[in-house]
């Protein structure tokens, strides 16, 4: 019983909320031996990799996941994500995010990760204007500060020391910064 797809895909949901994402990866392969073409199991065991460093596989997951469900959504912000943890060029991921936005514009993340992309494709002015035309109810210069801390961390731990310092600069609340 434990064996069934069923079983196995609640058990790797558990291990994920639990942040037990090793776990959760083993679930997920064995989810996926079963079950091949499921983008949505893609999408998490992209998640559970990403959670423990393993990002060039989690970008091959989320590649994966867009290969086979190409009109959901979040394929396609974490494969941006996990390319802008990677180091690649950032034009690309600002591109697929404008175009995820022009379908899905309410993205609330994608609108910061796209903000987050103009910044390292552009330079820090650019990118703190992209970050300040986000601004609305939801979107608060606090909580665009909070989510560029967050992001310029996980940059910072994956060796992007550079494209941190950059975010934080574009997300502060503090006078305008130079590149």
């Amino acid at each position: 019983m434990g064996d069934t797809p069923l079983a196995l895909r609640e058990l790797a949901i558990q291990a994920g909320m639990l942040d037990k994402h090793r776990e959760a990866i083993e679930l997920w392969r064995r989810f996926l031996k079963q079950e091949k073409n499921n983008a949505e199991a893609w999408l998490n065991l992209g998640s559970a990799l990403f959670a423990v460093g393993r990002t060039k596989e989690a970008l091959a997951a989320a590649e994966q996941a867009c290969r086979l469900q190409p009109l959901m959504k979040e394929p396609y912000f974490n494969r941006s994500l996990y390319e802008l943890h990677l180091g690649y060029p950032a034009a690309p991921a600002a591109d697929r995010l404008k175009k995820l936005l022009a379908q899905v514009p309410e993205y609330q993340a994608a609108r910061v990760l796209h903000a987050a992309a103009i910044c390292l494709r552009d330079g820090v002015n650019l990118g703190k204007k992209a970050f300040t035309d986000l601004y609305d109810d939801n979107l608060t210069p606090e909580v665009i500060a909070i989510a560029g801390r967050e992001l310029a961390a996980t940059l910072k731990n994956n060796h992007r020391a550079q494209a941190a310092k950059k975010i934080k600069k574009a997300t502060s609340m503090g006078p305008d910064s130079s590149d």
